[in-house]
Formats: C-alpha cells, structure tokens, sequence
C-alpha cells in the first residue's frame, strides 16, 4: 500500500509531494529525501505532522517503516536537519545571488543578442506604410463621369450619379440611375432623392 506525503524541510522553504510505500524502511525513506532536502540521511530527523504543523511524530526510527507509524495520504513529512549548514539559510536571500552582467562594450561584441537580430532582420521590426503602387490600385475615373450614360451587366442602360466610396464599404462604388425599374435599392446612400439606382463595385 502506498501514501502521499508532503515533503518540507527546517531550513529551506522546500513544500512537495511523494509518494511512498508504507512498507519502506524509514532509512530508505531519508535516502530518498536527500536529494530533494539536501541533507544527508545522518544529520536528519525525520517528524509526522498535520496539515496545520502540529507535531504527531518525532524521530522517526530508522529499524522501523513507514507503516508503523499512523500515517494517511498528505500528511506531512518533515525534515529536521540536526546540524544545518550555512549554505542551507543563503538560499532564499536572492541579493546573495551573484548576477549575469553584461558592459555595452561586451553586448555589442556578441553575435547572438537581440539587438544584433533586429539588425539582421530590420523588415521584420518596422511599421510598413502602403506603397504608393497600393494606393493607386484604386481605379481613377473622369471627373466629368457623373451624368454620363453606361451599360452594365445584363445589358442594362442607365445615366451615372454617384462615384465614390460609401460609409463601412470597401471599394470604389458606382451609381447608376436605370432606365427601367430594375435597381436593388433607391439610391438613398447617395441622394436624398428617390431614384432607381444600380450601385456596382468597381472590381479592382
């Protein structure tokens, strides 16, 4: 049968979880637990505690197993280092942690920084603003267009009223007033005025 435990230690902030057959002699248990405490089996004691930290269990001993001791899954395992090194309360002080720094001069001298990518790959870091070859994709019609008289698709005559863009449309639109009654709408996106109207896109 096996159990989880939750791992701590006295000295580090170490919290984690293990899962342990209960049959395992408590030696083996504080051989597993060096690893992840870092101390070594000689110098712990090992403690049974509760969810809130209440000591149930002192010096676990090592003759004996995990399953002689009244355990259940989380409970608490608890590594008591009997002569902790100093090395042990360094390790949540990270203003004692030696930093990586660099001078400008060393930065600029590395091939693989990023300020070195973003001049090899200038394209991929600047705002591209629309050719002017975009900007003339847009079909230019004579200024005099509007009154003029067309034909569109289906052979369908009609006389020119509107050429230009329409609010939240894309595109170039045309307005034409037809001769028959034939117009999808009445041309009011155009003109107040109510009037048989075609309007086509321009297709680009």
């Amino acid at each position: 049968m096996s159990q989880w435990f939750i791992i701590t230690h006295s000295e580090t902030q170490i919290r984690t979880e293990k899962k342990f057959t209960l049959a395992t002699p408590i030696h083996s248990i504080k051989s597993s637990l060096y690893s992840i405490t870092g101390t070594p089996p000689g110098r712990m004691n090992l403690q049974l505690r509760d969810e809130d930290g209440d000591l149930l269990e002192d010096n676990l001993q090592d003759g004996k197993t995990l399953g002689d001791y009244d355990t259940y899954d989380y409970i608490r395992l608890h590594v008591v280092d009997t002569s902790p090194q100093t090395e042990f309360s360094d390790l949540a002080d990270t203003s004692k942690v030696k930093k990586f720094e660099l001078d400008e001069e060393q930065y600029e001298s590395r091939p693989d920084s990023f300020r070195k990518f973003k001049e090899r790959n200038q394209g991929l870091f600047q705002k591209k603003e629309p050719s002017k070859e975009a900007k003339s994709e847009e079909p230019d019609f004579p200024e005099d267009i509007v009154g003029k008289r067309c034909q569109i698709p289906g052979d369908r005559r009609g006389t020119v009223r509107f050429v230009g863009k329409l609010p939240k449309k894309a595109g170039i639109f045309v307005g034409v007033e037809l001769d028959e009654p034939l117009g999808k709408n009445d041309g009011i996106p155009c003109s107040t005025l109510t009037l048989r109207w075609k309007m086509l896109t321009v297709e680009r």
